[in-house]
Parts: structure tokens; sequence; C-alpha cells
């Protein structure tokens, strides 16, 4: 099987997520411009005011991204909202989780957050946001991949070989989980009609959250391949077989969840058909109006914290740490993901919301 590496030396990625769910429970990009305008009401109004509390601080708002489980994100950056607090004196963090990606652009608009992660809003709206940097995931890496993953039985040597078949993908605007692959399917020659946010023409495409993307995949023998982020993927995946079409090497340097290959290879064993360039994971964005004495603190605390900082705040070994840094970086470091989102048009249905 060829994987079709992109050629690992260039860069980019972002997560981003607009999606409804319809009766049979399947999320499809159908919701897309509905689901963003409920997104964007339901995260405006779940978020109180971050201009500052009744007591003498000042309130500092960390919108995370949406996810299918908001306490575990909460779990997850607590260590950060906890750091960032004894850090610096008189600020309250607030860490509440985005109802959508649209609630992210919302909520910085109205000035109910000052920090938040991912780049769909930087790429639509340039002038509301700043590059804080990009975040670095469990003190190993800025990046990670985008990959089409299919089972050994299905015999997908090339994109090609998905004409006709149906495919689950993450989240409309995820570039690792939707973007990307269907940037690749182009290039092969595959017809993607008005995918993400309209049907596909020579395939078949359902849309969800990542989890529930990757679990229909394992779970349904009709879906012939499954777009991820690589870390539902690697423990079913062997290390012979990411040594037999070349890409061993640049996973373990670059991906976070590298350690994950191969541990539950006697439940499934799956195969990439094809994989992305290393892509850097979502960047720290923060409000461009921001104006607080508080934030040149708030910024410089995040780029001068290490795993150490965060591991005394954790609650527990079962609860990861997301962000344990910030590299250095700004929008040009995303230009891959750009001419990826606007070649499908992605911006212009973001802005049309």
């Amino acid at each position: 099987m060829t994987a079709n590496p992109e050629g690992f030396d260039t860069e980019p990625t972002f997560d981003v997520s607009t999606e409804s769910t319809d009766r049979a429970g399947s999320t499809t990009r159908r919701g897309f411009i509905a689901g963003g305008v409920v997104a964007m009401a339901g995260a405006a109004g779940c978020l109180g005011s971050s201009q500052g509390s009744e007591t003498d601080g000042e309130t500092v708002t960390f919108l995370l991204k949406p996810v299918e489980n908001p306490q575990d994100m909460k779990a997850q950056y607590e260590p950060v909202k906890k750091h960032l607090e004894a850090e610096i004196d008189g600020i309250t963090v607030e860490t509440p989780v985005s109802n959508g990606y649209s609630g992210v652009e919302r909520s910085l608009k109205s000035g109910r957050a000052e920090l938040s992660i991912g780049d769909i809003v930087a790429f639509s709206f340039p002038d509301l946001v700043d590059v804080l940097g990009t975040q670095y995931l469990a003190g190993t890496s800025s990046f990670y991949f985008s990959m089409l993953v299919t089972k050994p039985e299905y015999n997908i040597e090339s994109l090609t070989d998905l004409r006709g078949a149906e495919i689950s993908f993450c989240d409309v605007l995820s570039t690792s989980g939707s973007v990307y692959p269907l940037y690749a399917l182009k290039e092969a020659g595959l017809d993607i009609g008005d995918a993400p946010t309209g049907d596909p023409v020579d395939f078949s495409g359902t849309w969800s959250n990542h989890d529930q993307s990757f679990k229909t995949f394992i779970d349904r023998e009709n879906i012939k391949a499954n777009a991820n982020y690589g870390k539902p993927a690697y423990p079913y995946l062997t290390e012979s077989h990411l040594q037999e079409i070349g890409v061993l090497d640049q996973i373990t340097e670059y991906s976070p969840w590298a350690d994950k290959i191969g541990t539950k290879t006697d439940e499934q064993e799956l195969e990439i058909a094809w994989i992305s360039e290393r892509v850097p994971y979502e960047p720290v964005i923060t409000r461009a109006d921001w104006d607080s004495p508080k934030r040149e603190a708030v910024e410089q605390a995040l780029i001068d914290m290490t795993a150490s900082d965060l591991e005394e705040y954790r609650s527990g070994e079962d609860v990861s740490l997301p962000m344990t840094g910030i590299t250095d970086t700004s929008m040009e470091d995303y230009e891959e993901v750009r001419k990826r989102v606007t070649d499908l048009g992605v911006l212009e249905a973001k802005k049309e919301e």
C-alpha cells in the first residue's frame, strides 16, 4: 500500500467544527450553516462578561474549542488556568468550552473572551485576533498529521480506490479531519462536489465530531476510510506498516501521540491510505482589541510556560496536558492551511454565516 506522503518538510493545521445531528444520530455537513448560527447564539449566551468581576480582580476568559466531552477539556486546561492565576496577581481565569467555532468568533467580537484556540477565525477575520503562537503538545511537538486510514481487507492502494466509497470525516471545518483529506482527494482526481459544506460526487461522506467519526468507521463495515488527526488511529497501526510506507521516522519525531502506536492492534489492525505533510497544531489567539494592563503579563506567562509548571496542578495521571507551552509562530506558518480552506470555499461559507 502506498501512503503517498505529501512532503514532510513543509508545514500546517487546525480543528474547527460547526455541526448538527440528524434523527439517526449522524452529524452531516447539511447542518453547517444552521449549526453555526445556533452555536454563535449559544456561546454568547453561556459566557459571562470578561470585562471584570465584582471583586477587585480582573476576569480573563480563555475560551476552549468545542468538543464532545466539555468536562474533559476543562480538566485538561485546568492546570493552565491555575498556573496563570498563580503567576499573575489580581486575575481570575475562566475556561468555558464553546458550543461551536462560530461561537469563538462571536465571543471575541463581543469582548466576552480574551483568548481562544484555533485559526479559522484568524483566516476569516484577520483584524479580529492576534496569533500568540502555536500550542506545544504533551511536551513533545507543535506538529501533527492529517490522514486517511483504512482496513487491510478493503485493499485501498491509492486514493482513487475510494471512488464510490463511503468515508467518515470529522467536523466540517476540521483541517485534519475534513479540509486536508478533501483537498487530497480532489488533487487525486476525485470530484468532491461541494464538500465539505455540501455533498461530494465521486464518494459519499458523513461528518461528525472526531471521536464519533472514528468510532463509526471502526464499527461499520460499509465505511472504507476515516479522516483524522492521528491520535485515534495510532493504537491500531503497526510500526512495521509505518516503516514500510516510509513515515515512521516523521511520525515519531513530530506527532505528540506516537507512543500510542500499536497498542490496540490485537483488536483491529489499520493501514494508512494517505498522510499529509506535518501540520502545525492550533494556534493560541488573543483578541486584538483586548485593552488591559494584565494582557502583557498573561501573554508572557503563556509563552514562558513549561510542562513542569503545569504538573503540580494536574488532577491525576489520566488527565492529559494538551498544551504544555507555545512555539513562536504567525499566520504565515498556516499558509498551507489557508490555501486549502480557500480552495474548498470554506472561508466564503464561514463569512456568510
